[in-house]
């Protein structure tokens, strides 16, 4: 059979379709709410045993595991583990009593809900949107979609989740406005801010291959001389979440020092 597509959701096979709207109206009919929104709203992936990393195949095709993706403030809305764990268990009761008829319950393995964490490009944004946070100059626009927030790399979304992890307050792409400047709008990667110490985080490379060092260093001329930190890491060290990790624990212990150095 021939996978149903559209942007958001993706069916295994035909019927399945059916069965998600009908498991749909039977949590609705039950006073479910919340798992009927799961079901009308997340963008649905599903897993058959060789993708489980299983080697068993079946011929009946129809043994899967469910994998319910919200956005953001659809699953924080969940009330915590015992939430996301009952909404769970609302969803597979109600695609199991879908398919009892046709096929055996059994047949459906386990039902996760979890957030979307994939980066979504919209190359179109700056058209339609009006957003305080920097586009970057013109050639390197920022058109990753992360957490309600723009990026223009994944290693600047990498380094946003590892530096929120270890607690830091963190404004991912400011805009710092001054007249009568060599530079009116400075656009900073990050603005990092602890225990009074404000720092500056720059990804070299990334967005700023085509920029010299010395064009580097006057870009943030203005944020330099009104008394902000500058602290450069390379692009290539945060090219995944446990990278991301070290560098943010770094850049933690350098505000600590440049704290306890003057005191």
């Amino acid at each position: 059979m021939h996978a149903q597509q559209t942007p958001e959701r993706t069916f295994p096979f035909e019927p399945f379709k059916s069965i998600v709207d009908c498991a749909t109206i039977y949590c609705d009919k039950r006073g479910w709410k919340l798992a009927a929104t799961c079901l009308r709203t997340a963008r649905i992936r599903t897993l058959s045993p060789v993708e489980r990393g299983h080697s068993e195949t079946y011929d009946w095709g129809f043994y899967w595991d469910m994998l319910l993706e919200l956005n953001h403030e659809e699953f924080a809305s969940m009330a915590g583990r015992a939430g996301r764990l009952e909404v769970e268990g609302h969803v597979r009761s109600a695609l199991s009593e879908t398919v009892q008829d046709r096929f055996s319950p059994d047949y459906l393995g386990c039902v996760s809900v979890a957030p979307k964490l994939d980066l979504v490009t919209n190359k179109e944004r700056l058209r339609n949107a009006i957003n305080n946070q920097g586009n970057g100059h013109s050639k390197h626009p920022a058109a990753i979609e992360y957490d309600g927030l723009w990026f223009r790399t994944k290693e600047e979304v990498f380094l946003y989740r590892a530096l929120k992890a270890q607690g830091a307050l963190v404004a991912p792409g400011p805009v710092f406005v001054k007249e009568r400047a060599l530079r009116r709008r400075v656009e900073p990667d990050f603005l990092v801010i602890k225990d009074g110490v404000v720092l500056v985080v720059e990804l070299d490379g990334g967005s700023h291959n085509d920029e010299t060092p010395a064009e580097a260093q006057e870009r943030l001329l203005a944020l330099e001389q009104a008394g902000c930190r500058v602290r450069r890491v390379q692009a290539t060290d945060c090219g995944s979440d446990a990278q991301a990790a070290k560098i943010a624990k770094d850049i933690l212990a350098h505000i600590s020092a440049v704290k306890f150095s003057s005191l």
